[in-house]
């Protein structure tokens, strides 16, 4: 019989896992649903958001109706990334519905203007931060991770 006497080895927060060849991450996926009028942009966000480990862009919409709809019917994800400005509709008139619907699920604006009052009021209606589309992918990536980033 073999035993090893010593101190035991400290197990990291994120391991990785090999099964038959396959590498995967034990790092928990963030279900992310993004909406965004541009369908281009709003493709492009989920691809980038999609190789970073640990996030999964479940949906898309490209309009706030379009996801009430689904959160009428389906549960919430953890995320969804809302623009602010959509044709005729506004993301900011969609936090108090969304959040109605999906108590848990943590909504982050994600805009190309930077409005302190949209700000406000999207943070007052229970939106957890207002990101900008210039903002580095990393901290969106790390707002999307961390709810400890909330903003209110």
């Amino acid at each position: 019989m073999n035993e090893t006497s010593g101190p035991a080895t400290p197990v990291p927060s994120e391991t990785i896992v090999v099964t038959a060849g396959t590498i995967q991450s034990s790092t928990p996926n963030v279900s992310v649903w993004l909406v965004d009028d541009n369908d281009r942009f709003r493709t492009l966000v989920a691809e980038m958001l999609g190789r970073r480990d640990g996030i999964h862009c479940a949906r898309q919409f490209s309009s706030p109706d379009a996801l009430l709809s689904a959160l009428a019917s389906k549960p919430g994800p953890d995320v969804i990334l809302l623009d602010v400005q959509m044709g005729e509709r506004n993301g900011l008139d969609a936090v108090r519905p969304i959040k109605s619907l999906a108590r848990s699920t943590r909504v982050l604006m994600y805009t190309t203007c930077y409005d302190q009052e949209w700000r406000e009021r999207a943070l007052s209606d229970g939106a957890s931060d207002y990101l900008l589309k210039t903002d580095p992918v990393d901290k969106v990536v790390e707002r999307i991770r961390c709810p400890a980033g909330d903003s209110n």
